[in-house]
């Protein structure tokens, strides 16, 4: 169908507002993403059109043509549905998603607002062309019985043109039966035969082929499972879940009776993909410790290191449950609408803001002074009290167990925060699961978690509202909140910059911007519905959206394309943030040879601080999503 487009040129996008509540097209010089990406900066999700056209501002732009055009996408939208139904397996994997094994597949990339659902950016990143790979290598002699006798036996689906899983087995009636225990021996065996590292994980990546170590992530997945089961006494459970009929997105599960449940795997995985479990029930907490415990023990029961060292993957407690309370069926019926209320209080919206800076601090003390500083000098003086009672509970914190890794090795780093976390949330578990006073527990676990997002705020923006598109599904819905996507901006400029670390002085300005695409495609997101929620007085001279440079549309774009975007889209962003010592200007690209500056990250932060300084002008001292 697209190519029908053709004879109609090119079109330029009116906003409603343009037209009463009528939405209009006029001859002009936009493509058709470009009138599809100014689309999604006027409405949240999806399309939608008026019931009748507008008078062109071009006279060889007739009435037939314009219905023609409108008839054109309402067809485009439901094929859009119908292609989505079937485009389940072509989801890409997410390294630094929030870790909730069901949502490890990055929905939001391979399906965000009907803009393209074949999107295979991830699995380009690092150099492996595994989307073109059909074929792999032999499969080594100490894999061979993983895939015959873990792989093949348990229906692992593989995708026949890439090195990647179609689809995940959920191991229903299979637990504890059959030749269960022959098989998780095996893969246990496999892991201390190859744990003689300081890493095992990253050395079984440097020294395997990918078609081996997509056989060695079933095995992890088998292992896993086993380990949580034995140290639950054989309670562990799949979780019971509903899932949308059409997209197959999952929209609530139970809480389980046994006390504790694992999320089956949604979508597909690559080799690269890491495997975190984020388990469900009142049992979460005290089996997370298990769990770890059991992986941090001295050999020869335990591993002598942290899981994710092992084999890449991290077991999580209650971040869903009190992030997301609505969408889960059987949990105590007091429980949502209290943790509801609490969301609402000062004390507990400037908990999140201070756990979102923290997010920050642990990857840039200037520009987490800079943010917290703004904060200060534009919020009332009593909400700056109360969050400045945070912060000051979080420094005492990190100074009795520091947040960042500093010259600890990463075995030593991650077993202090493994066992910080466990501690918070296994007394959560001890005190009933879910009792919403727990949430203060909750919180303080969070920012010892590896590879998670600190805030609820960003849980419920990423995972609720970008990737399962919950944000207009009342029922299993919790509403977003304004602090929500305000902590949400904080929290992935944090990520950000972690990224921007990994850079390294021999990344040049394109390569970093991919690397960081993830997470300022996030922010900018947050940003650009912040704006639309701020009075028009507060949003004056903020960073707009809906430009053909706007900077959200470029993040989203270097995610999927990777290295095959036009450079032209990078020298419009260095552009926009006047990083004009990144760019060359004649050739309209980044300037060669060149890492991405330090100063540029600099005026990057000024933009999201501007942000920041306005939203805490805004702050009362009143419960509510209240904003002045």
């Amino acid at each position: 169908y697209l190519p029908a487009l053709s004879s109609f040129g090119s079109f330029t996008w009116l906003p409603d507002s343009a037209h009463g509540s009528e939405t209009c097209w006029s001859k002009g010089n936009y493509s058709l993403f470009e009138v599809l990406q100014n689309d999604l900066n006027f409405e949240d999700l999806g399309f939608h059109f008026g019931s009748r056209t507008c008078e062109s501002s071009s006279s060889d732009l007739g009435l037939h043509q314009l219905l023609l055009i409108e008839r054109f996408f309402k067809m485009l939208l439901i094929l859009s549905a119908m292609i989505f139904v079937f485009v389940q397996d072509r989801v890409v994997c997410d390294r630094e998603l929030f870790p909730v094994s069901m949502f490890k597949m990055d929905i939001d990339e391979s399906h965000q607002s009907d803009l393209q659902e074949n999107d295979k950016i991830e699995l380009l990143q690092g150099g492996e062309d595994s989307e073109r790979r059909a074929v792999g290598p032999p499969i080594d002699v100490d894999v061979q019985p993983l895939k015959n006798q873990i792989a093949d036996a348990y229906g692992f689906q593989k995708d026949p043109n890439k090195d990647q899983w179609k689809k995940l087995p959920s191991f229903e009636g299979q637990i504890g039966k059959g030749g269960w225990a022959a098989a998780a021996q095996l893969a246990e065996q496999f892991f201390r035969n190859n744990n003689n590292h300081a890493t095992p994980w990253q050395n079984l990546l440097a020294t395997r082929t990918p078609i081996n170590l997509l056989y060695i992530t079933a095995a992890r997945y088998l292992f896993v499972t086993h380990v949580l089961w034995v140290q639950s006494n054989r309670k562990l459970i799949a979780c019971k879940e509903t899932r949308d009929k059409y997209s197959g997105i999952i929209q609530s599960f139970e809480i389980p009776a046994t006390g504790v449940c694992f999320p089956l795997p949604y979508g597909s995985a690559t080799y690269k993909s890491d495997y975190d479990v984020g388990l469900i029930g009142v049992n979460s907490g005290t089996l997370t410790q298990s769990f770890n415990q059991y992986f941090q023990a001295a050999g020869p029961n335990g591993f002598g290191k942290p899981s994710e060292l092992v084999f890449d993957t991290n077991v999580y407690a209650f971040t869903l449950e009190f992030a997301m309370p609505a969408m889960f069926l059987k949990i105590p019926n007091t429980f949502p609408d209290k943790v509801a209320k609490l969301e609402t209080k000062v004390k507990y919206k400037m908990q999140e803001l201070a756990s979102a800076y923290y997010k920050m601090f642990k990857y840039s003390d200037n520009f987490f002074q800079a943010l917290t500083t703004s904060a200060q000098n534009n919020m009332q003086a009593a909400p700056w009290q109360v969050l400045n009672e945070w912060l000051t509970k979080f420094d005492n914190m990190n100074t009795a167990e520091n947040f960042k890794k500093g010259a600890r090795t990463d075995q030593a780093f991650r077993l202090a925060h493994n066992n910080k976390y466990q501690a918070f949330v296994a007394a959560v578990s001890q005190n009933g699961g879910y009792e919403p006073n727990m949430i203060d527990n909750v919180a303080k676990a969070l920012l010892y978690a590896a590879e998670a997002y600190h805030t609820r705020g960003a849980m419920r923006h990423v995972v609720q509202g970008m990737q399962m598109k919950a944000i207009n599904r009342g029922e299993f819905n919790t509403p977003l909140l304004t602090y929500d996507l305000w902590v949400s901006m904080i929290e992935n400029w944090g990520d950000a910059n972690k990224e921007y670390a990994h850079c390294g002085p021999n990344v040049l300005i394109a390569a970093c911007l991919n690397k960081m695409s993830k997470y300022l495609w996030r922010m900018f997101n947050a940003m650009r519905l912040v704006r639309v929620r701020m009075p028009s007085r507060s949003s004056q001279g903020l960073l707009a959206f809906g430009t053909t440079d706007d900077p959200e549309a470029a993040a989203l774009q270097w995610r999927r394309n990777g290295q095959a975007t036009e450079p032209k889209s990078y020298y419009n962003f260095l552009k926009k943030f006047q990083c004009n010592g990144m760019v060359n200007v004649a050739a309209q690209a980044p300037a060669a040879n060149l890492g991405l500056s330090v100063a540029c990250m600099t005026r990057i932060n000024n933009v999201v601080d501007a942000y920041n300084a306005r939203l805490a002008a805004l702050v009362t001292n009143k419960d509510g999503d209240v904003m002045a």
